[in-house]
């Protein structure tokens, strides 16, 4: 084996890796267990606000020392495999930001009849359609108004200096558009800004490309109401005074003086016998030594400050770095605030005085990051000078010196407050300065230079370009609102989560037993390599989805188990290959450099094409379905690796230790049972399975012509709901119950993973986007249930006994939301056709190829729809949803497996050139690979019937769907594929039909 040496260095580099980021999740998980055990009480119960209170008290202390390195709570959980939402509960939530709003400001709100129809027409088209609502509205209005330019509605003080009345309409088209854009670009900044309250939940936020939707995580939320209203809240944008700490000299003293003789008491009552230590004092710590002549915002927040003398130093002054500055550690903030927050404290501020930190930290000129702490004049009746609904316009600029910075205008009650405010702040000594606070976090605090009678306002500081352009979408906050509607929601409680954790980890550790046994058993100690490089797979997998701060969700423990199957494929695959070579009179060393050499292409070209199915499903998939794709294609790769090139250096090794006459071996008693060849006439059979699969294909659309399809809430819109009972319910029985709660509006009721739970589907009130109507459809729901069933509703879930039942799990999807879902799922796999069919085009340089493939794919997707319809027929009825889509792609990556094996020893024989006879080249071809193919797929099928079995409810229908696929996908490479490459070659079965040839036995590969 060439290049021995660089995979062992390889394997070496990416084990070091793999353990340096899964360190990080095992002190985390420690982290976790100290927690609870902080807040369990002597009955055993857990008080989860205890338990959080733990965890925020630790998010900015170093809890983990590697190699002398400390790292935070905070930056632990930033480094270590994170699970999704689906087994820890928690809150997904997609937001779209409506620009009905934005449209409307930037028309100055015109009350035209036309211009109110086309935002209507556009509203009604925008469900149906996946363009942009911009151009949806563009069209309805040009059609209503033909020959009328844009600017008659857009050219107004509200787009003063952006559309001009000579414009043309492209030019207003693009203006608009780009307002729209930013109103995404400025909700997703105050979302985010407003996520950081949840701390140590570490939520999740993203903009979803190509929407205008926003995409947000909250793991452990358990107030759904309190986040929606947090996330749907109008911004709140103000100004105000700073106040220097110089001012604040005597309330600072008092505040010292308490802390330090409370520390004092503490130390005396710790240890009397301590010997004293030299006490710090300010003058030391506020010493000019850490200021620069430049930097006089510091020097203004210092000055003064130099009487305090001779004191010690309490924390408020001993932590902030650097010292004197008020600016302090991330780490130290919690500290500061739980100062601030007691009342004793706060009586010896003045009551106008309000305490607000910086939106994020910044460096100091070592390079230091640390957040600053702000002292602002909040008045005697807590109302804002200005607010956000004075600013007409705001843009990022460049300064004098060609900084970036930003220009801000305001409208004529704003300029009027704005000149005497900037002239009464720019006449004082130092220089004040006028907080900008967006949701009370201050964004920026510029000094005042002087009296700023227009109005037009220009803010510079050491911005960055991206600093700059997000304080211009923040100051348009209050002029230009984008408002945010839920489009989709899922609640999943802690409860569920623990259990489908569970229900994920036994699935794992089945379907990992079943191989390794089936391996062993089969291969002998080839299999025990293969075994081996199987775990080093794992650990790969799950070390490089930590690398790549990635999720770990229930499908992609799913993709981690079917990864386990495909990495026995590979080895399958080779040591096939390898008995071949034997069989041919190769000796042992000689036999496994062809095996791995013949086998590489095969491997290379099923693991490209079961990737490529992969990225469709990352790039069009969503949520938990993305988090599948992801595992999917890292495992993959892993595979590929750890097949390929570590099982080669283990068998290498272990030949070189006793040459040919190694005890290593490729075969048991069992795998000597198996025939060593096969002579079936698949192709002579082929029109009696083209009319096998078109029937089952055919009675299954005529099911779903009559019956359709169980299409999930993803798929149809509405709202879905797990209940939990103690005892066994009847579903029909509650369906018609709750049908009459519903007012008749369509509602689904089916048990769920167990007779004493059921899944409540409705589309009650589902286009209400008001914000009471989710409560609205909930609070329906409980009330149906209590009158059904006489129990009560309670909201803890682990607390469900004889008497109540409890919700753990909600999801609500917009129509307009699975109408795209719809959309993006059959690009994805239009799409993944398209693909495996160029990539087998250029591998197999014929286009008969392609087509045979692709055929046989979308032989083996129809087929397992149709197997969802029939089974339906028999009460068995699985949800068509994401998930669903997700095991279709799955099925398709796989299949091509098996087709390409057969195509390329097709090519092979081919190749020798020594038979004209197509159909027998084929037939030979499918029965020496007969074998590994049937092999391959049950090593899959193992892991699949563990999925099926142990991983629970939520996956049912996915692994279901799987089974008959792969099943299906055997079936095809062997009588649809091959087959159908034939009837293409029109030339090739015209030979082979005049030519003859007798039968002739195959080895099996």
């Amino acid at each position: 084996m060439q290049n021995k040496g660089l995979i062992i260095v390889l394997t070496v580099v990416i084990t070091a890796l793999c353990l340096y980021y899964l360190s990080f999740t095992y002190v985390a998980r420690g982290v976790q267990q100290d927690a609870i055990e902080h807040a369990t009480n002597s009955d055993g119960v857990v008080d989860l606000s205890k338990k959080q209170v733990y965890l925020d008290s630790v998010w900015n202390i170093p809890v983990y020392n590697l190699f002398g390195a400390e790292y935070t709570y905070k930056e632990v959980k930033d480094n270590e495999l994170s699970l999704g939402l689906d087994l820890q509960g928690g809150m997904h939530v997609t937001l779209e930001v409506s620009p009905v709003d934005i449209i409307k400001g930037l028309s100055a709100n015109s009350q035209d009849s036309s211009f109110l129809k086309a935002l209507a027409i556009a509203r009604t088209q925008q469900v149906r359609s996946q363009g942009n609502f911009s151009d949806l509205f563009f069209e309805a209005y040009r059609e209503a108004n033909p020959g009328k330019r844009l600017t008659s509605l857009f050219a107004n003080s509200a787009t003063k200096g952006r559309i001009a009345s000579n414009d043309d309409d492209n030019k207003v088209i693009d203006v608009v558009n780009e307002e729209i854009e930013n109103a995404i670009d400025r909700s997703f900044t105050i979302l985010r800004n407003r996520l950081d309250q949840f701390g140590t939940s570490q939520p999740n936020i993203q903009r979803l490309p190509g929407t205008g939707r926003i995409q947000i995580e909250i793991p452990g939320a358990d107030n759904p109401q309190r986040v929606r209203k947090l996330l749907q809240g109008v911004a709140k944008l103000e100004f105000w005074d700073v106040i220097e700490p110089s001012t604040l000299n005597t309330s600072l003293l008092a505040i010292n003086d308490i802390l330090v003789k409370e520390a004092k008491r503490t130390s005396t009552t710790a240890s009397a016998s301590d010997e004293p230590k030299e006490e710090e004092n300010l003058s030391a710590l506020l010493g000019d030594s850490t200021q620069t002549p430049s930097d006089t915002t510091k020097s203004e927040a210092t000055k003064g400050l130099d009487s305090l003398q001779n004191v010690n130093v309490s924390p408020l002054f001993a932590l902030s770095t650097p010292p004197g500055t008020f600016r302090y550690d991330v780490k130290d903030t919690s500290k500061i605030n739980a100062i601030f927050k007691r009342a004793e404290i706060k009586s010896l501020l003045p009551k106008t005085v309000g305490v607000f930190w910086a939106n994020k930290p910044d460096q100091d000129q070592s390079g230091r990051e640390a957040l600053e702490l702000f002292f602002l004049d909040i008045r005697r009746d807590g109302k804002a000078k200005l607010d956000g609904t004075v600013i007409t316009d705001a843009r990022n600029d460049l300064d004098e010196f060609a900084q970036p910075a930003v220009s801000m205008n305001m409208n004529a009650t704003g300029t009027r407050v704005w000149a005497k405010w900037t002239a009464e702040a720019s006449s004082k000594s130092p220089k004040g300065r006028i907080a900008i606070v967006l949701d009370n976090t201050v964004y920026s605090a510029p000094s005042v230079n002087g009296e700023i009678p227009n109005g037009n306002s220009q803010i510079a500081g050491n911005f960055t370009q991206e600093e700059a352009k997000d304080l211009a979408n923040v100051l348009k906050a209050g002029s230009l609102p984008a408002p945010t509607r839920i489009v989709e929601e899922a609640i999943i409680g802690p409860t569920l989560g623990e259990v489908a954790r569970g229900q994920g980890v036994f699935s794992v550790v089945c379907g990992l037993a079943l191989v390794v046994i089936f391996m062993v058993a089969y291969y002998g100690k080839g299999g025990a390599v293969a075994n081996f490089s199987l775990v080093f797979n794992l650990f790969f997998v799950l070390g490089i989805l930590a690398q790549l701060d990635a999720a770990l969700t229930l499908p992609g423990i799913a993709g981690i188990v079917l990864t386990m199957g495909m990495a026995v494929d590979a080895n399958v695959i080779i040591y096939e290959r390898i008995r071949e070579e034997m069989r041919a009179g190769k000796r042992l060393r000689e036999a496994i450099a062809l095996g791995f050499k013949r086998s590489f292409s095969t491997i290379l070209d099923s693991n490209i094409t079961t990737f490529l199915t992969a990225l469709m499903l990352y790039l069009f998939g969503q949520g938990a379905v993305k988090g599948f794709a992801i595992t999917l294609m890292v495992g993959i790769t892993t595979t590929f690796f750890t097949a390929v090139y570590i099982s080669h250096v283990v068998i290498d090794w272990m030949v070189a230790k006793k040459g040919d006459d190694s005890n290593i071996h490729f075969k048991t008693f069992i795998s000597s049972f198996v025939a060593s060849n096969a002579n079936f006439d698949f192709i002579g059979k082929r029109k009696l399975a083209y009319i096998f699969s078109g029937t089952v294909i055919g009675i299954g659309i005529l099911l779903i012509l009559i019956q359709g399809l169980n299409y999930g809430v993803d798929f149809k819109g509405g709202r879905a709901y797990v209940v939990t009972f103690h005892d066994p319910v009847d579903a029909t029985e509650l369906k018609t119950d709750l049908t009459e709660s519903f007012e008749g509006a369509g509602t689904e009721v089916k048990n769920f993973g167990g007779n004493n739970v059921v899944k409540v589907v409705t589309s009650y009130i589902i286009d209400d986007e008001t914000e009471t109507a989710d409560e609205k459809v909930k609070s329906t729901l409980v009330s149906g249930l209590e009158k059904s069933t006489g129990l009560k509703f309670i909201a803890d879930d682990s607390k469900v006994d004889a008497q109540h039942f409890a919700i753990p799990n909600s999801t609500k999807v917009g129509a307009n939301v699975a109408d795209d879902t719809k959309t993006a799922s059959l690009q994805a796999t239009i799409l993944s056709l398209l693909a495996i069919f160029i990539y087998i085009l250029i591998r197999f340089r014929r286009w008969q190829f392609s087509a045979g493939a692709v055929v046989a794919l979308a032989h083996d997707a129809l087929f397992v729809i149709a197997s969802f319809a029939i089974v339906r027929v028999f009460g068995i009825s699985f949800e068509i949803d994401q998930v669903f889509i997700a095991a279709i792609l799955t099925v398709i990556g796989y299949s091509i497996n098996d087709t390409v094996i057969i195509f390329d020893r097709i090519r092979e024989y081919l190749g020798m050139g020594t038979s004209h006879n197509r159909a027998k080249i084929f037939n030979d071809a499918i029965n020496s690979t007969l074998n590994r193919t049937i092999i391959t797929s049950g090593t899959v099928l193992l892991v699949v019937i563990a999925l099926l079995f142990f991983g629970g409810e939520v996956l049912r229908g996915f692994s279901f769907a799987l089974l008959v696929g792969v099943l299906t996908g055997t079936y095809s490479s062997i009588f649809m594929a091959a087959p159908i490459v034939l009837d293409f070659d029109k030339s090739g079965l015209k030979r082979a039909e005049a030519k003859p040839e007798p039968k002739r036995a195959v080895a099996s590969t």
